[in-house]
């Protein structure tokens, strides 16, 4: 097994607010805000709000579905979307390798053949990707999901499909995942650990 040391995991506020959660896991792991810790997905709004060109007054609200993608392009993370909807096995093995977490978001309803993807999607959940493991020969990521607040989860890598998930729950699809280049002032990039 191989993840990000240090990794914060957080729970989301509210039922919408795993853009916020996600977006100050990322900020937290790299020191960004030239120190400044976000310990809730509240303070991440306010600082959105305030980075935000527009000082747009909604990027306060962690009560609508956002785009933490935006978030932290605002708050001075560049990211861009991968060609697919999720990127190879061997790409995210050399993110996770070099210690840089993947920002991603799925949701319950597929992509028709053919159909663009939204780099400013706001409707589905956001994660973050932070290992990757073998077990039993089967390939899984291992996530940060705000939807727990608690260890990590797995998900069986599979570029269509994002789960398994608990009895019950719909189905869930890859929408998008982004690379996170570390911003300007974050000095903190610790080499991954493994138990392998």
């Amino acid at each position: 097994m191989t993840e990000l040391r240090g990794f914060p995991v957080y729970q989301q506020a509210t039922d919408n607010s795993c853009w916020a959660a996600t977006a100050r896991a990322v900020l937290n792991y790299y020191g960004a805000g030239g120190g400044a810790v976000y310990a809730s997905d509240q303070a991440l709004g306010v600082a959105w709000q305030t980075a935000s060109p527009s000082a747009n007054p909604s990027h306060a609200d962690i009560n609508v579905q956002q785009s933490a993608a935006g978030a932290l392009l605002d708050l001075g993370v560049n990211n861009a979307m991968d060609d697919a909807a999720l990127p190879t096995w061997d790409e995210i093995v050399q993110q996770i390798d070099q210690g840089f977490p993947m920002l991603t978001i799925i949701s319950g309803q597929p992509l028709a053949p053919g159909q663009a993807r939204n780099p400013a999607a706001q409707q589905g959940h956001w994660m973050v990707i932070v290992g990757y493991q073998v077990i039993e020969g089967q390939q899984a990521l291992i996530v940060m999901d705000p939807s727990y607040g608690r260890d990590f989860e797995y998900k069986q890598f599979d570029p269509a499909v994002c789960g398994p998930f608990p009895q019950g729950t719909p189905t869930q699809y890859w929408q998008n995942t982004s690379y996170l280049d570390p911003p300007a002032a974050a000095a903190r990039l610790e080499t991954p650990k493994s138990d392998s």
